[in-house]
């Protein structure tokens, strides 16, 4: 169990970190009419497959 907060911590900093990709950020703001849970949860689809 004291492996699990390491993993948390590292996986939450990439993951913020690749959203700061040029393409994810265009992706979220030309996408305003879907809510932003949605396009979060596609990008991180995108993001492993």
């Amino acid at each position: 169990m004291n492996y699990i907060y390491p993993f948390i911590i590292s996986f939450t900093l990439i993951f913020l970190s690749e959203l700061g990709d040029k393409t994810q950020l265009l992706v979220i703001s030309f996408s305003t009419k879907d809510r932003i849970k949605n396009i979060l949860l596609g990008v991180a689809i995108r993001y492993f497959f």
